[in-house]
């Protein structure tokens, strides 16, 4: 279990403000990002032995400097801070999993037609997962996990697709929905089990975005 504590963010928060301004006086070097990149593996263990709310975590994200850091290592440092979102989360809300998988029953011609087309399954996965993202997933039950492999990848395979095959491709991109999905952050309205019509749909879990 995490124990949230304001001062632990507030060291966070100086941390930050400390490597941000010492990057702002060497912008100009040619070796800056190299700089950067120190300044980041500084921050690290700073940042995995903290403990963090979702509402603190978005404080510290809220102090990065666009300015100072390469969009790179500025997306390693929101990485960082992501996981310990995930790491942290309130244990009730940890073990709730959501069942997303009515998601084919939601999605638009538009969205079957970019499915069955020929773009790599990685990305049709990618697209897929922040497609749930933006409906509220974030923690996933393994059904649910399968169904988004499925639908990136069955095109690919056609009718004759064999159980054994979609299971070792779910253990090898299970990872990767995980990464991407903790890249959101938290939601107002969190389904616990996704409605099988766009109707049933909450307005604030981006009812539109099943059809874009």
């Amino acid at each position: 279990m995490c124990f949230f504590d304001a001062d632990n963010m507030a060291q966070v928060l100086k941390e930050v403000v400390a490597s941000q301004k010492f990057l702002s006086g060497l912008r100009t070097l040619s070796h800056y990002v190299e700089l950067q990149r120190k300044q980041l593996e500084r921050l690290r263990p700073i940042i995995n032995k903290s403990f963090m709310s979702v509402d603190m975590a978005s404080r510290v994200v809220n102090s990065f400097s666009e300015e100072i850091w390469d969009h790179r290592v500025l997306n390693d440092l929101k990485e960082l801070i992501a996981a310990k979102i995930s790491e942290c989360e309130d244990d009730a809300n940890r073990a709730s999993l959501q069942d997303f998988c009515a998601l084919p029953c939601l999605l638009s011609r538009e969205w079957w037609h970019v499915l069955e087309s020929r773009k790599s399954g990685i990305s049709k996965l990618e697209d897929i997962t922040a497609l749930c993202g933006k409906l509220s997933l974030r923690n996933p039950t393994e059904a649910t996990y399968g169904m988004v492999v499925c639908l990136a990848f069955f095109s690919e395979y056609g009718e004759a697709w064999k159980e054994p095959e979609q299971l070792s491709l779910l253990k090898q991109h299970k990872s990767k929905i995980k990464k991407w999905l903790s890249k959101f952050g938290p939601c107002s309205t969190r389904l616990a089990t996704l409605p099988e019509s766009r109707e049933d749909l909450p307005h604030d879990t981006g009812k539109r975005e099943s059809h874009a």
